[in-house]
């Protein structure tokens, strides 16, 4: 036999392993650890996303002078507007504004709330926040208005397209068995 055939096999990789072995165990429970948050935390994002616009409509329509609470002065505040049958449309907004909010806090009918959202922006903002045609003193606080609408309106789409994420009762309700 020769001498060749008594010696280890040595592997370059076999012997950073052996050197490092301590890097690659901490390398190792990062990437698990990062993997975990990375499946878990789009989840928790969405979960969050959901709840807090829905709280934003909960908060407007039945929250502390919520247009539910004071219709009247919902009524008047489209009447100055110009909307049409303002008593008839301060009742519906109101109440859409809390279906929506309660279906997105509840999670139940996460897309279709979304997509009502989306669809109430644009009437509200076509309606009530027209900066353009408010007297100066007013229009930067209108375009504000403005502005945050459409910044719901795109959340309202994301959540209509990505839907109401893993954390979610209609996530619980869709799976069968």
């Amino acid at each position: 036999m020769s001498s060749i055939e008594n010696e280890p096999v040595r592997s370059p990789l076999l012997g950073a392993i052996r050197r490092h072995w301590v890097l690659f165990l901490i390398e190792g429970i990062v990437l698990v650890v990062f993997g975990a948050i990375a499946i878990v935390l789009p989840g928790i994002a969405a979960l969050a996303v959901t709840i807090l616009l829905g709280w934003l409509f909960l908060a407007n329509s039945a929250g502390i002078g919520g247009k539910l609470w004071n219709h009247a002065g919902f009524a008047g505040y489209l009447k100055n507007l110009g909307a049409p049958a303002p008593e008839f449309s301060s009742w519906v907004g109101a109440v859409v504004e809390f279906v929506i909010g309660a279906a997105l806090v509840l999670g139940v009918g996460t897309r279709y709330a979304a997509l009502l959202c989306a669809l109430f922006l644009i009437a509200a903002t076509a309606l009530a926040h027209r900066y353009w045609e408010y007297p100066a003193a007013q229009m930067g606080n209108q375009y504000n208005h403005f502005l945050k609408n459409i910044a719901v309106f795109g959340g309202a789409l994301i959540l209509f397209v990505a839907g109401p994420g893993r954390f979610s009762v209609d996530r619980m309700l869709s799976k069968k068995g």
